[in-house]
């Protein structure tokens, strides 16, 4: 279960962290609006209908919760996602704080990495010390029309 959780968290995060500062023309200038180690906005044109959209993922931590807002819609993923973490780089593969804008747009790579726990500990028959059980996933991304 956790595992199909997991999944399908990643799926949407890869389609929309890929396709940032996507836009029909060209890509969108000062594309990442803001970028946090638990939070990101940006720019993208997800629906391919020429207008940008602004997309959000945040990590309520005291939820364990993910929250996707797409133009202001929230879809939340209530999965007891205990750890969420995102690291940016330039080019060289140097941590960027993203501050103020120009460090953003120096961003080319991102590292996300997301720990999903079972909601109640798990024992094996006869077990008296029952676990939580984990997945993590990891993942760094290169969104091309960054380095554009």
């Amino acid at each position: 279960m956790i595992q199909q959780r997991t999944a399908t968290i990643s799926e949407v995060l890869e389609k929309d962290i890929s396709n940032i500062a996507y836009g029909q023309e060209k890509p969108y200038d000062d594309p990442i609006l803001d970028a946090r180690e638990g939070f990101i906005e940006f720019k993208t044109d997800i629906d391919d209908d020429g207008n940008p959209d602004n997309i959000q993922w945040e990590h309520d931590e005291s939820n364990n919760q993910l929250i996707r807002k797409l133009n202001g819609d929230a879809t939340t993923f209530k999965w007891n996602i205990t750890d969420f973490k995102m690291t940016y780089l330039d080019s060289d593969r140097d941590t960027v704080l993203g501050n103020d804008q120009n460090e953003r747009n120096d961003i080319r790579f991102i590292d996300i990495s997301m720990t999903v726990r079972s909601p109640e500990k798990i024992g094996g028959l006869g077990s008296s010390d029952p676990e939580y059980i984990t997945t993590n996933w990891n993942r760094e991304f290169r969104p091309i029309n960054l380095s554009l």
